[in-house]
């Protein structure tokens, strides 16, 4: 028997190599429900990790480190939630100042322009 390897025209090796693609993706698309979590999960593992070893390392038991580091880690993301929560809810409650003082800004501006440029501020509000 002859061992001389398979020789593929090139539009049959780029049709495998996208069909294979295509499949590829496919498969990835239908199974993100169990990929992204277990993907979230490796990326928490790793990130925690540092923390439980050096608790392993003051001579706390492994169970407990991990109990502990992740405590740790909980309270920190509930702690920017809640950080964010509230930066949100005075954002929200300034917001309409803010809006004034915008509005206020740009008459300014265009009042500004209109004598700087001598020129209407009518012709500028059309032009912005």
């Amino acid at each position: 028997m002859n061992n001389v390897p398979l020789k593929f025209p090139f539009y049959a090796k780029v049709t495998l190599l996208l069909l294979g693609m295509y499949v590829f993706i496919s498969i990835l698309l239908i199974a993100r429900g169990i990929l992204l979590p277990f993907i979230f999960s490796i990326m928490i593992a790793i990130l925690l990790s540092p923390g439980v070893n050096f608790l392993e390392k003051k001579k706390v038991n492994r169970t407990v480190s991990i109990a502990i580091v992740l405590g740790i880690s909980i309270l920190l993301v509930a702690g920017i939630v809640a950080l964010t929560a509230s930066q949100a809810s005075r954002f929200s409650n300034a917001l309409p100042q803010l809006t004034d003082k915008f509005q206020e800004l740009i008459f300014d501006s265009v009042t500004w322009a209109a004598g700087y440029f001598n020129t209407s501020a009518l012709s500028i509000n059309t032009w912005i």
